[in-house]
């Protein structure tokens, strides 16, 4: 099993990541601020970086909580991905989801699992 606090800090950056990425997004969206899903994904990616939800723990649970945490940020980018109205962001949403997607691999070592 992999040292749980070089895994938080790798998921901590990760999280990170995703709120640049997110900042890409409102960036160049016509919509920005304006847009309920843009709003959405930023609350969810908010409280996946919350100190209080990281997985610091051996916890089983903690890490469950945590990973149906990130399926909520996955459904609301996703959400914002599907109306898209151009593919000049298309590259932001994908390496969105690749971060993603590291992070529930990295939850699932925590929890002693390899994929």
């Amino acid at each position: 099993m992999l040292d749980q606090s070089d895994e938080t800090q790798g998921i901590s950056a990760l999280v990170s990541d995703c709120k640049d990425t997110l900042e890409k997004l409102r960036k160049t969206c016509c919509l920005a601020e304006r847009s309920e899903k843009m709003i959405n994904l930023g609350e969810e990616i908010e409280k996946l970086g919350a100190v209080s939800n990281e997985p610091t723990s051996v916890s089983a649970n903690k890490i469950d909580a945590y990973i149906d945490d990130l399926s909520r940020v996955g459904a609301a980018l996703g959400a914002l991905y599907a109306t898209c109205c151009t593919r000049t962001r298309e590259r932001l949403y994908i390496s969105m989801f690749k971060t993603l997607g590291e992070m529930h691999k990295q939850l699932w070592r925590m929890k002693g699992f390899e994929h």
